[in-house]
């Protein structure tokens, strides 16, 4: 009765192994992937001092989806800054 209970442990441990595989097979084959959208964010950051105290703060950001194509978004930002020494 001991051998059959052993026999019946791998047997159980094997097929649970197997549906293991066969979901994962199955979850793999059912994934559905995003669209493929190419776009570009091309940035530029910059920082100018202007004297000991003053700084000059510059950014363009350039969005898009059609890789150099239509312009989504263009952000220009610019701001002054005081340095604290």
């Amino acid at each position: 009765m001991c051998n059959f209970a052993l026999f019946n442990l791998k047997t159980h441990s094997r097929m649970k192994s197997q549906l293991l595989i066969i979901l994962f097979l199955i979850n793999i084959f059912s994934v559905k992937s995003q669209e493929n959208n190419v776009g570009n964010w091309l940035i530029y950051f910059g920082n100018k001092d202007l004297n000991s105290k003053l700084n000059w703060h510059h950014e363009i950001q350039y969005r898009n989806y059609n890789l150099l194509g239509e312009l989504e978004q263009l952000l220009i930002r610019t701001g002054l800054g005081y340095n604290v020494k």
